[in-house]
């Protein structure tokens, strides 16, 4: 009986051996203030990344060292792409910062180039209000500039006659320069129109005539 015991337990073993459950893979970041010092005690997870956006919960976790450096294991799961996330606190924003598949890792393992974290203490609020001057209707509005730290989810514009849905309210870096975007129509005619703004050091509100 012991026999067949110790024969079921190898062959449990050896599936989930060949289905490749038990291998780790290895994801090695540095991350850098914007001043390019370490930035440590920083939060950084693992997770399964879907196309969709409904990602998993954290398959691991690990926060950098004194240099700003981190490993971070990442159990195989066949057939799946991989997220790397910084995650949010009370100094530091969070952000989705790599998506990896199996082709990345070199012998298990995925060296990143250093990544650079925002600190909270660096943004500044920029608030865009639409104002409609014309026949025209605004469609479309987005913002481009580097970086852009963080749009908000719960801040938002709908046109009340077509329903188009366009943020209004951005995170973004002091003393930066961003360049806003955005889509008219007039008789069926849509034209894209820019803005540029420059970024201080206090929050900015800027009336979008349009």
């Amino acid at each position: 009986m012991r026999k067949i015991l110790l024969f079921l337990a190898f062959v449990t073993a050896s599936c989930t051996n060949d289905l490749g459950r038990d291998r780790l893979f290895i994801a090695e970041l540095q991350l850098l203030k914007s001043d390019g010092t370490p930035a440590n005690n920083v939060e950084v997870s693992s997770f399964v990344h879907t196309v969709d956006g409904t990602n998993s919960e954290d398959l691991s976790k690990a926060k950098t060292d004194a240099n700003g450096n981190v490993r971070v294991f990442i159990p195989e799961i066949e057939n799946s792409e991989y997220g790397l996330r910084i995650n949010d606190s009370e100094q530091y924003y969070g952000y989705e910062v790599v998506v990896l598949t199996e082709l990345d890792f070199v012998n298990y393992t995925f060296a990143a180039d250093p990544i650079v974290v925002y600190q909270k203490a660096e943004a500044v609020i920029l608030q865009l209000i639409p104002t409609q001057v014309s026949d025209a209707l605004i469609v479309s509005l987005w913002i481009t500039g580097n970086p852009i730290i963080q749009d908000d989810d719960w801040d938002y514009v709908t046109n009340p006659e077509d329903g188009y849905y366009f943020k209004t309210r951005y995170e973004v870096l002091r003393n930066s320069s961003i360049t806003v975007h955005y889509l008219t129509e007039n008789s069926g005619v849509v034209s894209e129109s820019t803005v540029e703004l420059n970024i201080g050091t206090t929050n900015l509100t800027h009336n979008l005539e349009y």
